[in-house]
C-alpha cells in the first residue's frame, strides 16, 4: 500500500531553500571533528587555501616578465578565446547564476584563486568534482600561448619541498600544480609520497615563490564541485584563475575579484 499523501498548500516543512555560511559550518564542524583529528582538519585547510583569513591585496608579480605589451595583448585575447571555446564543450548548468566567486589563497605568494561558490540547497547534490583532465590540458596550452612550454613529469625542488609538476618549465622555473582530494589522490600519493605537495611543504613553497626562485600556480581540485553534473561552472571558474594568474606572471595588475571573464556573479549570501 502507498503510504505517500498530498500535502495542505500551507504545509511549511521548517528548512530553509539555502544556508549560510555560518549555517553550514556549524551543520559540518561537528561531525568533521568526531571523523578527524583537528591537525587533520587544519593541515588539509592549508594546502587547499581555503582558510579565511585575511586576504589583503594581490602579491606583488614576478619582475621581468617575457612579453613584450604588444604579446602581452595578443596574449589575453588568445587565452580568452581559448577558454571560450572549452566551455563550449560543456552546457551551462542550472546552478550557474547562483553562484558566487570564493576567493581563497592557493599559496600566499599567489594571486588568489577564484572558487565557485554554490549555494547548498534543498535538491542539489555534490557528486563530485570537475573534469580534471580537460583542465590540466587547457592549461598547459594556456602557459603556451603566454611563451611558457610545459613539460609534463618534472620533478620540482627546493628547500622543504619536493614534488611532481602537472608541467613546468625547468629553464623559465615556472609551472603548475593541481592538488586533488583524498579520496582522488591517496593511492598516488602512497605509492610515492614525493609526487604531491603536503601541508609541511606549502610555506617553503611559497618562500621561494616570494623570493623569485620559482613561480607555481597551485590550485585545489577539491574546490571545483561537480553540482547536479554541472561541468560548466566549475571549469568556468577554474580557467578564469588560470588566466588570472598568467596576466599576474607578466606583470599585469587588471585582475578583478569580483568578476568571472568580465561577469560579475551573484552576490555571496552572509
Amino acid at each position: 500500500m502507498n503510504m505517500l499523501r498530498p500535502v495542505p498548500g500551507p504545509y511549511d516543512p521548517k528548512y530553509p531553500r539555502e544556508l549560510s555560511d555560518e549555517e553550514i559550518e556549524k551543520l559540518l564542524r561537528p561531525g568533521l571533528f568526531a571523523r578527524f583529528s583537528r591537525e587533520t582538519l587544519l593541515s588539509g585547510a592549508l594546502l587547499a587555501g581555503m582558510t579565511l583569513g585575511a586576504l589583503g591585496q594581490e602579491p606583488t608579480p614576478p619582475a621581468k616578465p617575457p612579453l613584450g605589451k604588444e604579446e602581452f595583448e595578443a596574449a589575453k585575447t588568445k587565452a580568452l578565446a581559448l577558454a571560450k571555446e572549452t566551455l563550449g564543450g560543456y552546457k551551462i548548468g542550472s546552478w550557474n547564476q547562483y553562484t558566487s566567486i570564493h576567493l581563497a589563497p592557493g599559496l600566499e605568494a599567489n594571486p588568489r584563486v577564484k572558487y565557485p561558490a554554490i549555494p547548498i540547497c534543498f535538491g542539489n547534490s555534490h557528486v563530485g568534482i570537475f573534469d580534471t583532465k580537460k583542465a590540466i590540458d587547457t592549461t598547459k596550452k594556456l602557459f603556451e600561448i603566454y611563451g611558457i612550454k610545459l613539460q609534463a613529469g618534472q620533478t620540482v625542488k627546493g628547500e622543504g619541498f619536493t614534488f611532481v609538476a602537472d608541467g613546468y618549465d625547468p629553464d623559465a622555473k615556472i609551472g603548475f600544480k593541481m592538488t586533488l582530494p583524498e579520496e582522488y589522490g591517496q593511492e598516488a600519493k602512497a605509492k610515492d609520497p614525493d609526487k604531491s605537495i603536503d601541508a609541511s611543504e606549502v610555506k617553503p613553497l611559497s618562500a621561494a615563490i616570494t623570493a623569485g626562485k620559482l613561480r607555481m600556480f597551485v590550485v585545489d581540485a577539491g574546490g571545483f564541485p561537480n553540482m547536479d553534473g554541472d561541468l560548466y561552472t566549475p571549469m568556468e571558474y577554474y580557467l578564469s584563475s588560470v588566466i588570472d594568474y598568467l596576466n599576474w606572471a607578466q606583470g599585469g595588475m587588471e585582475i578583478d575579484p569580483e568578476k568571472v571573464f568580465g561577469k560579475k556573479p551573484a552576490p555571496r549570501k552572509r
